[in-house]
């Protein structure tokens, strides 16, 4: 189950989002999740969220 990559080939590691947890708790139960639960610095600016399927 290996892959190749041809030379100079371009390879995406990251998209980064900004989004207040609020809005986020928000977009993850449209789309039918929850927070089970979050860890933020002091400051707020960077959080880990633990999601998990809703129902």
């Amino acid at each position: 189950g290996g892959r190749s990559f041809a030379e100079g080939e371009r390879i995406h590691t990251e998209n980064s989002h900004k989004y207040r947890l609020d809005d986020f708790d928000r977009m993850l139960r449209a789309a039918g999740f929850f927070v089970q639960q979050s860890w933020t610095d002091p400051q707020q600016w960077f959080a880990m969220v633990l999601a998990r399927p809703a129902g």
